[in-house]
């Protein structure tokens, strides 16, 4: 399997978990009273599983995205934020190095 895709897998599934980690916390804290009505409910299994589902496919992309711009394993051998560090050294934070900022 390639290296990206593992990368992908894995994130995702690092999301999903914290998202329905969150569901879990929100349910037990009663938040808003969620917890009271979905336990009353008749229902309450559907409505847990759609609250999972939907924690899972908003959390799972956004753990993939944030892990891919703090990524420093798909970049050459530059740093990934190479701009700043050019900035923090005193030189111009442009891409071409040649041309200083005027």
């Amino acid at each position: 399997m390639p290296r990206l895709v593992k990368f992908v897998l894995k994130w995702n599934a690092i999301g999903i978990l914290l998202g329905w980690l969150v569901l879990a916390a929100m349910l037990l804290a009663d938040v808003s009273g969620i917890g009271h009505m979905i336990s009353n409910s008749p229902q309450g299994m559907i409505a847990v599983l759609v609250l999972a589902l939907s924690f899972a496919v908003t959390s799972g992309p956004v753990a993939v995205t944030v892990a891919v711009l703090l990524s420093r394993e798909f970049g050459d051998a530059e740093p990934a934020n190479d701009r700043l560090a050019r900035w923090k050294s005193g030189q111009s934070a442009e891409n071409d190095r040649d041309v200083p900022l005027p």
